[in-house]
């Protein structure tokens, strides 16, 4: 065999090793195979590559060759969220969940009838005892001295029930015929940074 020869049967192995060549040159190429050794060694490589990628990734080519090993190696696809096939236990459970978070939240959304402010506080009513003549209320105020604290609240004719030293919060006690015995009026000063009524 010529040097041109044994190139074309060397380019003819591929087909060869997955069994796509046939006639004469499928008995030639494996004549060739047969004779010389560096030919059985490619035949043995290309039929273990055939059978590694499968008939349907691999014909013989060179370029497909270059192709199977390229995709063989690129990450597969993932699934696109949206093109995911519906769960339909988890989208009934989360038409569910929503439909009961509605259900929850509809009072928060509607308006109170009550015309006035309304506040709402988790206070315990243990924290000053009211008389029923008497507004008791709760302030947080800006930092200021005791003296200084004495006058403001006697200008606002209110007696101190008792201070927290953690939180700087104050309980006063005003008379309900002054003016000061609704929460609205204490937030009006600028000292005070939080006011309300206990009841």
């Amino acid at each position: 065999m010529t040097q041109d020869s044994n190139k074309e049967m060397q380019d003819l192995l591929p087909w060869l090793a997955n069994e796509t060549l046939e006639g004469s040159e499928r008995n030639d190429c494996a004549e060739y195979a047969n004779a010389n050794l560096d030919g059985r060694r490619e035949l043995r490589q290309w039929q273990t590559l055939s059978e590694h990628l499968g008939d349907d990734q691999y014909d013989g080519s060179g370029e497909d060759l270059a192709w199977a090993r390229l995709s063989r190696d690129l990450p597969k696809p993932k699934q696109s969220f949206w093109k995911q096939p519906i769960n339909r236990a988890q989208l009934a459970a989360g038409i569910a969940a929503v439909m009961v978070m509605g259900i929850m939240l509809t009072p928060a959304l509607i308006p109170s009838q009550s015309g006035g402010e309304s506040y709402t506080t988790l206070s315990s009513p243990s924290d000053a005892e009211a008389a029923s003549e008497e507004a008791v209320i709760r302030l947080a105020l800006t930092p200021m001295s005791d003296d200084a604290l004495q006058e403001w609240l006697m200008a606002r004719e209110a007696q101190l029930v008792s201070r927290s030293e953690t939180s700087g919060a104050i309980v006063v006690r005003v008379s309900n015929q002054s003016a000061y015995s609704e929460p609205s009026r204490w937030r009006a000063a600028p000292e005070v940074i939080f006011a309300e009524r206990l009841e």
